[in-house]
């Protein structure tokens, strides 16, 4: 039995240090060059770090120099306190001097400084990553036993976008993080009935909901989920347990209680209500701009958000993995397993929460894959433990076809981020385009290749929002660009962040865009270059640049 254990604990560990080595592999990619203000983040899409945590820092975190409150403000803090360390040398050793809001921000050499920074940040997720897997392996054992939660902890450590944002210093990975752990103490208090579980489920639903809004959508269950847990619990204990009875019990106050003061510690709504209020409005604002519709609009278009969202779990994980997936529900409804059931409650209450109202990406469905593999794993130890060859043979099938199909992924996404078109482009430029060239792109210069430290990029037509990728339209016509006679021109077509020629609507862009690639406003192709790919697909979309253009003007 010992042997046994040790076995199960070297095989969990070696999953979870893979899925820190997987993390990190692709923590490299994009990384900032720090040769100018607008070039110090990463290429990947809504990140924080570096500078958000050391600006939330420096106002206290009341948001009170943040001009758009985009995000909750916790994660802010727990990146300063892992910053922290590296700040105290980097101030002893003269590396960061007079720090000031101005480039580059007293930072003796900024690209240096911000790449250890964004390191740092990503270090931070790719051990958040681990604890997810580490998680999903917790959840199942809770729920389907120790065998199940292996398996388990397989598929979920071979998930690729997991991979991806686990070395990303974004939020999707933090705020998953903290949601599975608050699922992992929602089962656990129902299993033990302790104050404790139901405090601390609480907790981590609050810290959740502070790194990212978006967790409450897996969350929103919780005030039902519990006071039914605790009627569970009294009736165990031979205790009444009607209406009145789940009231007083302090089991549900505790949690609301817990819940409630975590909110406003970690959103800071003592000393930053201001900032917190911002932050709604800029929810609101976006939501609006991008995502509202009407009731009969939100009804039209979810038979294509199902089969839209169909489509991208099959990307992120493949087939096999989810008709595992399927089969282990099916096997939980007809075992009428009431926890696992409170398990299946949170994806089922996130997509009709987030999903339905919203958009569709393989990052918002990330944390729908991390909390069904649990049954995956049921159906796996179901399949393999049946008396019947036929489904033996099938649990063996889709349990191989599962990990091959998720680790050739896997492969892909690493592939294609060591390959990433801006890359070529970087080496095209510097040997085709004379230094000091200015270069002119829709694109916003973060999202460029890494060449501001010889060259100079000229954004126009961007709207520089952060509620819209609209594209401004006075700047992107034909005579304006005579006008401005640009020697070079770079566009990122197929991005999907602002400035992607592949998602603009209005007809006069359109236009543009048509007239410049085609050779029709007096500029050659000077270089096309494609990430190379293997599938048709790729796992993170406004990730990995598909097309870089750079044109040059016919003289």
């Amino acid at each position: 039995m010992q042997s046994m254990t040790r076995t199960r604990t070297a095989v969990l560990a070696a999953l979870l240090a893979f899925t820190l080595c997987n993390s990190l592999l692709s923590a490299k990619w994009g990384l900032p060059d720090g040769a100018t203000a607008e070039t110090t983040s990463t290429w990947a899409v809504d990140t924080v770090a570096p500078l958000g945590p050391l600006n939330e820092a420096n106002n206290l975190f009341t948001r009170r120099g943040v001009d758009d409150v985009i995000y909750p403000v916790f994660h802010y803090v727990v990146l300063a306190g892992a910053y922290a360390p590296y700040i105290a040398v980097a101030l002893m050793t003269g590396e960061l001097a007079n720090p000031s809001s101005d480039f580059p921000y007293g930072a003796a050499e900024p690209t240096t400084f911000f790449v250890h920074l964004t390191l740092i940040a990503s270090l931070v997720s790719a051990l958040m990553a681990v604890g997810c897997v580490l998680l999903s392996y917790l959840i199942a054992r809770e729920t389907f036993g120790v065998l199940a939660a292996l398996w388990t902890a397989l598929l979920a450590a071979l998930v690729p976008p997991l991979a991806y944002y686990g070395a990303m210093p974004n939020l999707d990975v933090p705020y998953l993080f903290w949601t599975m752990l608050s699922v992992w103490m929602l089962l656990r208090a129902a299993r033990l009935q302790n104050t404790a579980s139901y405090l601390w489920c609480g907790v981590c639903a609050s810290l959740a909901v502070a790194t990212k809004d978006q967790a409450a959508g897996f969350l929103i269950t919780l005030p039902i989920v519990i006071p039914l847990l605790v009627r569970c619990g009294l009736r165990r204990e031979g205790k009444p347990d009607g209406p009145l009875a789940i009231l007083r019990d302090r089991r549900v106050w505790v949690a609301a209680l817990a819940a409630a003061v975590t909110f406003v510690i970690a959103n800071n709504l003592v000393t930053g209500l201001d900032g917190y209020r911002r932050h709604l409005a800029f929810a609101d604002e976006f939501y609006a701009a991008n995502l509202a519709a009407d009731g009969p609009g939100l009804l039209a278009r979810q038979p294509a958000l199902l089969a839209h969202s169909s489509s991208l779990l099959v990307q992120m994980v493949g087939i096999p993995a989810l008709l595992l997936i399927v089969a282990g529900v099916w096997a939980t409804v007809r075992e009428r397993r009431r926890v696992a059931l409170f398990l299946l409650l949170s994806p089922l209450g996130y997509y009709a929460a987030i999903i339905v109202p919203t958009v569709a990406h393989s990052r918002y469905l990330l944390g729908v894959v991390l909390l069904l593999l649990p049954f995956a794993g049921h159906a796996i130890v179901l399949g393999l433990a049946s008396r019947r060859a036929l489904l033996r043979v099938s649990a063996c099938v889709a349990l191989a076809g599962a990990v091959v199909w998720q680790g050739l992924l896997i492969a892909h996404l690493h592939r294609t981020l060591a390959h990433d078109s801006r890359r070529a482009m970087e080496a095209v430029i510097r040997e085709r385009v004379p230094a000091g060239t200015v270069i002119e792109s829709s694109t916003q210069a973060r999202y460029l290749p890494r060449i501001s430290d010889a060259y100079r990029y000229s954004i126009v037509g961007n709207s520089f929002s952060s509620t819209s990728y609209n594209l401004v339209g006075d700047a992107l016509t034909l005579e304006a660009l005579k006008a401005r006679n640009p020697a070079y021109v770079l566009v990122l077509a197929d991005s999907w962040v602002s400035g992607d020629p592949t998602r603009v609507e209005e007809a006069q862009i359109r236009a543009y865009y048509d007239a410049l690639l085609s050779g029709q406003a007096g500029y050659e192709i000077v270089a096309d270059l494609r990430t190379p790919t293997w599938l048709p697909y790729r796992q993170i979309t406004a990730g990995t640049q598909p097309r870089s253009i750079l044109l040059r003007r016919s003289d």
